[in-house]
This record gives C-alpha cells, sequence and structure tokens, in this order.
C-alpha cells in the first residue's frame, strides 16, 4: 500500500509541477478576458467574447493535441495582444484546413469574439505565428493579403461584428 501511495505522490508533484510552470509563465489561466492577455501573446478563450479559462501562446503549436498546453478544439474566441506579429489559427494539426488570421494588436481585426463564424469554433488543432513586418518594414501578405481561408462571399462585417 506504501508503494503505491508513493507514486501517486510522484505523479501528483509532478503534474503539480507542470501545473506551476504553465501558471507562472503565463501560459494558462482559469478566467480571462481579452483585456487581460499577456503583452505580446495569442490568447485563445473557451467561450465566446474572451471568457473562461484560456490559453497564452507566443510560438508555433503544430498540434495542440499532444502539448502541454491542453487547449485542442477547446477555443471559441482569440486576441492577439502581440503588436509584431500575426497569428493564423488552422481547424487541423500541421498547419492545415480551414484557417483565419488575428492581426496584430491595435489593428483591425486582431479579436474575434466568435470562431464560430470562421467554421472553427471547438476546432482550433494549430497556430502558426507570422511576423508582421517582412524586411524594409514590408507589410507580411501572410498576414495582410487574405483574412481567411474561406471564400470570399463572406461577409467581413458579419465575421468581425
Amino acid at each position: 500500500m506504501g508503494h503505491i501511495m508513493l507514486k501517486l505522490a510522484s505523479k501528483i508533484g509532478a503534474l503539480f509541477t507542470v501545473v506551476a510552470f504553465a501558471a507562472i509563465n503565463g501560459i494558462f489561466t482559469t478566467e480571462a478576458s481579452a483585456e487581460s492577455c499577456a503583452e505580446n501573446k495569442l490568447c485563445l478563450y473557451e467561450n465566446e467574447y474572451s471568457a473562461g479559462r484560456s490559453l497564452g501562446v507566443d510560438q508555433d503549436i503544430s498540434d495542440l493535441r499532444f502539448s502541454l498546453y491542453s487547449f485542442n478544439d477547446k477555443a471559441s474566441s482569440a486576441s492577439n495582444a502581440d503588436i509584431y506579429n500575426c497569428y493564423k489559427l488552422y481547424q487541423h494539426i500541421s498547419y492545415q484546413g480551414t484557417w483565419v488570421v488575428l492581426r496584430p494588436r491595435g489593428q483591425a481585426y486582431s479579436r474575434i469574439s466568435r470562431l464560430d463564424r470562421f467554421n472553427l469554433n471547438d476546432q482550433v488543432s494549430s497556430i502558426k505565428k507570422i511576423p508582421a513586418l517582412l524586411p524594409g518594414g514590408i507589410k507580411n501578405p501572410d498576414c495582410y493579403a487574405s483574412l481567411t481561408s474561406l471564400p470570399h462571399w463572406v461577409a467581413i462585417n458579419e465575421i468581425f461584428p
């Protein structure tokens, strides 16, 4: 019995270490709003309108299923607090499927209050960080050419209220 309790205590200690690391580094919080998204991070939210549990990231994630983040297919809204980068949210792992771009903080289209309007509610599985500017200060077409992979007949004012 003591051996089993020791193993259990060891696993709980490892889990606590991972959770503490995530909390200290601002990766995962319990409740949040778009205003609380840490500077230079992309924040995904469990519920619409930047509500519920959140995940803050500042790097590419090719597969949200097998990461520390445990946020695969859980995002319902998103906000970009990074002033230097865009983030592309993909429906499938390895940057595949339907996608949408969130432009840098302070610019139009830096926040999406409802991912269902992009057919991405509870479906985001990978994230790509993209520099907003190319050398020479040229706007990166990967950030600014198109907002979504959805057909162009989708009205922007329906997507970004």
